[in-house]
Parts: C-alpha cells; structure tokens; sequence
C-alpha cells in the first residue's frame, strides 16, 4: 500500500507549505471548490498580482521532492512500528478538468455540489479521458500488503492510516474548516508525515511569520472594502426578490450546507440526501448564480482584490523578495 500526502486546510508539507497557504486564503475568495466558500461555478482561477509575484517560488519539482521527503518519513514511522514500508512516488494524482464546469448547465445539476452523489455525464468523460493517461505503474508495498496475514495487515494498516475518523475535517457554523489539530503517530504515519513537513517549513521560515499573518490580513479586508460591501448588498436585494432571504454568498452556501448537514442519508452519508433536500440546493444554487451573474460578481471582486494585492505588495516589496529569496534557497 502507498501512503499518499493528506492534505489539511492551509497544509500540504514541503518547504513552500506557507507559500501555498498563502495561496489558498487568496484562491478561496472566488474558486468554486474551495470548502468554505460558495461552490457556485461561476468564475475561472484569477491571480491578482501578489500571486503572481509569489508564484515562482512553486514547482512540479518541489512537489517532486516534497513527496520524495514525505515517503522516507513514513517509512521511518512504519519501521519504528515494526513494518516494512518502501518509499515510493508514484505519477501525480488524476486532474479531471470537466467541460462545462462554470455553466448554468452545470449549476443546474449539482447546485453548490454539497449533495447527491452521481457524477453528470461530463464528468464521468472528463474522469474517463484522463484515466486513460495515467502512466503505468507499481506499487512496491502492493505485493508485501497482499501476503500479510488478516490480522498484520489490518495492523499495518492502522499504523499507515490510522483510525478511520482521524482525517476528518471540522467545520464550522459559516460553513468553513476549522483548524486541524496536531498529528502523531497515533493517528497513522502517513498525517504524522505531513506534521513533520509542516514543523520543518514552520522553523525554515520563522522569521516570515509577521509577513504572511499580515499578507492574509490585507487578502481578509476584501469584504470589508466599501464597493464589495455595497456589491453584497446588491447581490442580497437580488436574491430577495427571487424570494430567498441570505446576506451574501457565503451565508446562500453555508446555510444549505447547514440543512443538508443536519439531514445526512443512511449511515450519515451527504451523498445519500433525499431528492426534495436536492431539490432545494440547487433552486439556491441557481439563484445564486443568476444574482452572481447580473451583477459581474467576479470581475468586480478580482478589481478590488487586484487593487488590494498590489497595495500591499507595493508596500512590502523589500520584506516579500526576502521571503521569495529564502523559500528559493529551501528548494536548491
């Protein structure tokens, strides 16, 4: 069996963990799948000019050599669990990009995508297109795996994985994930492995830390800046007339992913919901999208935000080309 890296809100491991937090709290002001936020699809990815001023920094080689790290760590856990474990990267994970995601059509069929769990038929040729280009390959931990005993492979598989609820993420009354706790190797070698990544990161890039509480403090004034704030407003005396009662996009999302939450299928299954449950979402979800699009929600946010970014950046140049300098020096 492989471990494959977990990602974690704000962490994926790796000397640019911070820089791709980062990127994250910037990305999940307008993308449609970012937990958290409205999953309407109606924009494409917009990187404003501090993105891109930091975007050097990261590479498919680091991420390379970030899962390189990330495999010898697990494998020092599992030894010390009494397991033989072979690092191993394998090619990167499968990315489906589906045609016509962004559409009404697509709104249409999954609403916030937060129930209902049959993929549309583009979706299922956008899967089967790119599975079809995965490159071959072995796993080295697949054959030892199969030949345990029952009982040593579902101890193996304890100290791999750990318990079945230990990578659950938590979220909160708006919708959005709350902080992961620590991981130890209680809670399997492959989260303890991302644990180490993000301590080294953390210790490699100490003296940033000012910077970057600070770079997400200027992305988080996005809402209070006054053309959002009277955009929000616009957006909310929209919906009212089409006969739904929310403040602003992320409270449309947050409080069907409430009712659907508090009504999970068999099991607790999302993806098991009633259709009158699916209905609702997706009459939510087209609303949304309608009020979204008369009013050119995402090209006014990505103007504002732009002027954001480039204000901050503009003001902590000096500060951000140390930082780029240092994260390039961790990836020599």
């Amino acid at each position: 069996m492989r471990a494959s890296p977990r990602s974690r809100p704000a962490a994926t491991g790796g000397p640019a963990v911070a820089l791709v937090a980062v990127a994250l709290v910037l990305t999940a002001c307008s993308s449609a799948d970012t937990p958290g936020t409205p999953a309407i699809a109606t924009s494409t990815e917009h990187r404003g000019p501090l993105l891109e001023y930091l975007a050097p920094t990261m590479s498919d080689e680091q991420t390379a050599a970030d899962d390189a790290v990330y495999q010898e760590d697990v494998a020092s856990c599992m030894a010390e669990a009494g397991f033989d474990y072979i690092p191993f990267v394998a090619p990167p994970f499968v990315v489906a990009p589906v045609s016509d995601a962004g559409t009404l059509d697509w709104v249409a069929r999954h609403g916030y995508r937060l129930s209902g769990g049959a993929m549309g038929t583009p979706e299922a040729q956008a899967w089967a297109a790119a599975e079809a280009n995965i490159p071959d390959y072995v796993d080295p931990n697949a054959a030892p795996h199969a030949q345990l005993s029952p009982g040593t492979r579902a101890a193996y598989d304890l100290a791999l994985d750990g318990p079945e609820n230990r990578n659950q993420v938590t979220i909160d009354v708006n919708g959005s994930p709350l902080p992961s706790p620590t991981w130890t190797k209680e809670d399997g070698c492959s989260s303890w492995a991302i644990e180490q990544a993000d301590r080294r990161t953390r210790d490699d890039l100490s003296e940033f830390t000012d910077l970057l509480e600070r770079m997400d403090a200027a992305w988080q004034t996005l809402d209070s800046q006054p053309q959002i704030i009277d955009l929000t407003a616009e957006w909310a005396h929209c919906m009212a007339d089409a006969g739904h009662a929310y403040t602003s996009p992320e409270d449309a999302w947050a409080s069907v992913y409430a009712v659907i939450h508090g009504d999970p299928g068999a099991g607790g299954n999302l993806y098991a919901t009633s259709e009158e449950l699916k209905a609702f979402e997706i009459t939510v979800a087209l609303a949304d999208y309608d009020c979204q699009a008369s009013l050119n929600w995402d090209a006014m946010r990505n103007t504002v935000r732009d002027e954001v970014e480039a204000q901050f950046l503009a003001d902590n140049k000096a500060e951000i080309d140390e930082y780029i300098a240092a994260v390039e020096s961790m990836l020599e």
